[in-house]
Parts: C-alpha cells; structure tokens; sequence
C-alpha cells in the first residue's frame, strides 16, 4: 500500500508541476498529511479484515484469501487513482482542479465498486448460509 500511496503521490506532483507549479505542489503536500490523518482510522478498520483473512487461510479456502487482500487493495489507488490523475486535467481540461478532485471522484467510483460486488458477491453468498445453517 505504500508503493501505491506513493505512485499517486509521484502521478500528482508531475500533474501538478505542469500545471500548477511549486505552490500547488506545497498545498498537495499539506492536503495528504492532513488527509493521512483523517484515514488513519479507516487503515485501523481496514486492518480488522485481518481475522476474515486469518479464517479462510486456517479453512484452507485460498481462492477467497486472494479475492480479499489483492483486488480492492490495488482497484482505487492504481486503476482508478493513477489514471485519473492525467485524465482529469489533461483530458478534461480541468488542470490543478482536476488533481485535487481525483481523491474525492476515485471515493465515489471505488466505494461503489466495493458496494456492487458486496451485493453480487458477499450477499448471496451470506443468504445461502442462512438457509443452510439457520432454515426457519
């Protein structure tokens, strides 16, 4: 995750020396430590999917193990983050605007993402254990 955090932080001082300059590049600076510290608690969550991991690893289900730490892990930060980094203020004009909006759009794109596989996914998967399990 830190080879990510950094790629988008490289991704967004080159967006920003072009069209921004040095001042802008200052405000991201000061923009991700704050917002660092206002994901720290969601990095404290994030880490709580450690006993699920922990549980299909003892139960010998690798394929659910790799389905949970890879896929979302890299979805926001790499396939959304990154190439919304250029696409927002080179392809829709948008220049430093568009860098300081990537964060908020690749949000709203990965959490919906993350919300449409639950419910393909996860929640099928949840109703089929509690027929099994808990018939009425």
């Amino acid at each position: 995750m830190q080879l990510t955090n950094s790629l988008v932080s490289i991704c967004c001082n080159n967006v920003l020396s072009v069209t921004g300059g040095d001042i802008y590049i200052s405000v991201m600076t000061i923009i991700s430590s704050v917002r660092q510290m206002v994901e720290m608690p969601i990095h404290a969550i994030n880490e709580g999917t450690s006993p699920v991991l922990s549980y299909n690893y003892g139960a010998r289900r690798p394929e659910k193990v790799k389905k949970a730490g890879d896929f979302f892990s890299l979805l926001r930060k790499v396939f959304i983050v990154v190439p919304l980094t250029y696409f927002l203020p080179y392809g829709l004009h948008m220049g430093t605007d568009g860098v300081f909006m990537v964060e908020p759009v690749s949000n709203v794109i990965g959490g919906s993402l993350c919300f449409i596989t639950m419910l393909v996914t996860i929640l099928p998967e949840l109703n089929k254990m509690e027929t099994t399990y808990f018939p009425e």
